[in-house]
């Protein structure tokens, strides 16, 4: 394949290529849809990467914005399968479980069936448990403390990231794994990626 035009073509584009990684890490508030209060998630950290590409020679890199931002979903999801440990995600699991039974999002056997599949490490239900957060409406989530962290990758040593002892996560820059910052976004996660 390196003899053909579109090898040569990849080639001379490559060191124009990167890799560029977000850490989000925010503490939610949940709110029952009769107004009253629901849990406070702390510490919903979301790590993701995208591809990236130079275009201006001062170090302008454009990508995807799902690749920057981050929806309210997301994070709560975030915040039951990224815990720090197995016991921590059952806990958080059974706070949203027990949100969603008191929102009448779902029913309490509902509930029992997915904890129960959680703890059976059943895939389905393991997909399941990924996908609650969508039963929670944007309206019903508020984010606070929120924090974005951004690297760009300038080689092959892979982006690599931390978890902190207060459940947070961050990078861990290097020579080639760079700090970088949001310049300008033209993109919401209120309108469906």
């Amino acid at each position: 394949v390196n003899t053909t035009q579109d090898f040569k073509l990849m080639a001379s584009m490559a060191p124009s290529v990167v890799r560029v990684g977000t850490v989000y890490c925010a503490d939610i508030k949940l709110t029952l849809p009769s107004g009253g209060d629901g849990p406070t998630l702390t510490g919903a950290c979301v790590d993701k990467a995208g591809t990236g590409f130079h275009v201006s020679r001062d170090g302008l890199i454009a990508t995807a914005g799902s690749v920057v931002q981050v929806k309210p979903q997301e994070a709560v999801a975030a915040y039951i399968t990224n815990a720090p440990d197995a016991s921590q995600v059952v806990s958080r699991l059974q706070r949203i479980l027990d949100y969603l039974v008191e929102s009448r999002s779902i029913m309490q056997t509902d509930a029992d069936a997915l904890m129960a599949g959680l703890e059976e490490r059943d895939q389905d239900i393991i997909a399941k448990v990924n996908a609650l957060s969508s039963l929670i409406t944007p309206e019903d989530i508020a984010v606070t403390k929120e924090q974005y962290r951004f690297a760009v990758q300038l080689s092959d040593k892979p982006i690599v990231v931390n978890e902190n002892g207060d459940g947070s996560s961050s990078f861990a820059y290097t020579d080639t794994v760079v700090e970088a910052e949001v310049e300008a976004k033209d993109y919401s996660t209120n309108v469906t990626q």
